[in-house]
């Protein structure tokens, strides 16, 4: 995560954050621009759900979202 400059300081203005394809998000006060998941952690979690999903089918005892 990386800082980044937002005019001002009021809620207003935090929960309009600029329109610039970032993603931003407030830690302990700070403006933090968080950066979209790239390939491998997509890979990751794409495999995690797999086993998840077909453990949690195969003993039917829920749903994996």
């Amino acid at each position: 995560m990386s800082a980044a400059s937002l005019p001002g300081g009021s809620y207003v203005e935090y929960a309009r954050p600029p329109d610039d394809g970032n993603r931003y998000e407030v830690v302990d006060g700070e403006v933090l621009t968080t950066p979209s998941p790239g390939s491998g952690h997509q890979r990751v979690a794409r495999e995690l759900f797999r086993k998840l999903d077909a453990y949690v089918t195969g003993h039917a005892i829920g749903e994996v979202l």
